[in-house]
């Protein structure tokens, strides 16, 4: 997502990169969900297996497939008697994630190369994932254009071509100027650079390099107490916390994580928030830096998330395009009233 100069907005870029908030990076294959092996019966040859489940417990006693879904163990509604499975018919249990969930995570590893690009676009053609492998195949080639495995499954070197053309993603002399247009700051400066960029071909709008311009010059960390502009006519005095990890590239857009703090009315004035945006961040930026992922927590201007007067200061801290939305306590309650109501 692109940062203006004085506040987060919203719809700014396409999202080209695929991002998530990962807490952990498992190591299972790309095709792969939980498995469970039992222990072979004294009249089956090899045993039963278990396979495109999800494990909520695994622990010495027992080992249950929630059929809902969820890895919590403590979920234990309706889940028949039949899911909980004593430990000691259990040979192996192999826990993975769902195969969307498992590329994007492979996917946000720093320094891949041509090779590892490479295998995450065979592993996302088999799983039938078609604009990833697209994704991945083009990547390969940006870093080794004569791979006839990604030429393949990018469609062809003609198709590759006509993507790469002008493209800072699959030119390094294109991005090396981009990044140097950011750094500028008179405007011969950077008419002279736009000229080198047209030169090359470049097919990046104006727009897009004066937003991450804008957005270059933010530090890299928290900020506490940032005055709400965009809406600011309908939510007077709003303000949010915004961290950005070290990692920050504004010319790579980023994935958006919105927390919703908890903290519910104080004493005999249900409206006091109790709450803040600034008390939330430290349950996400750590995550954030390991992830690369922009955070922002706004600080709730009457108690509950649900209220109408929230809805403008939490319609202008999302990016459309790639968001994730969270929350604890009444942030949690925030987070169930406002998926469904801005999905």
């Amino acid at each position: 997502m692109r940062l203006p100069a004085d506040a987060l907005t919203a719809g700014i870029t396409r999202i080209a990169r695929l991002h998530l908030a990962a807490l952990v990076l498992l190591s299972s294959p790309v095709l792969a969900l939980d498995t469970v092996t039992l222990k072979p019966t004294p009249n089956a040859t090899t045993p039963k297996q278990l396979a495109s489940i999800t494990v909520s417990r695994n622990d010495d006693q027992f080992v249950v497939i929630n059929p809902f879904n969820s890895r919590w163990k403590e979920m234990t509604w309706e889940i028949p008697d039949k899911n909980r499975i004593p430990r000691e018919k259990v040979e192996s249990v192999v826990l993975a994630d769902p195969p969307l969930v498992e590329y994007r995570r492979k996917a946000l590893r720093p320094n891949l190369t041509a090779a590892d690009h490479l295998e995450l676009a065979k592993r996302c053609a088999e799983a039938g994932f078609k604009d990833e492998a697209l994704r991945e195949a083009r990547l390969c080639l940006a870093l080794d254009p004569t791979n006839s495995d990604a030429v393949a499954l990018a469609g062809g070197k003609p198709a590759f071509e006509a993507w790469a053309k002008g493209n800072g993603d699959a030119d390094p002399k294109l991005r090396e100027l981009e990044h140097g247009y950011l750094a500028l700051k008179s405007p011969e400066e950077l008419t002279a650079q736009l000229t080198k960029l047209k030169d090359l071909s470049s097919t990046r709008p104006l727009v897009y390099l004066g937003r991450a311009r804008r957005s270059a010059a933010f530090k890299k960390g928290r900020r506490d107490k940032v005055l709400l502009t965009m809406h600011s006519d309908l939510a007077p005095g709003a303000t949010y916390c915004i961290f950005l990890p070290k990692s920050y590239d504004p010319l790579v857009p980023n994935g958006l994580v919105v927390g919703l703090h908890g903290g519910g009315p104080g004493g005999f004035d249900k409206t006091i928030v109790t709450g803040s945006g600034e008390e939330a961040m430290p349950f996400y930026a750590d995550v954030a830096e390991k992830t690369g992922l922009i955070v922002v927590c706004p600080t709730a201007l009457t108690s509950g998330w649900a209220s109408l007067k929230n809805e403008p200061l939490v319609d202008a801290v999302v990016d459309e395009n790639r968001i994730y939305l969270t929350g604890h306590s009444m942030g949690g309650g925030g987070t169930w009233h406002w998926g469904p109501k801005r999905p």
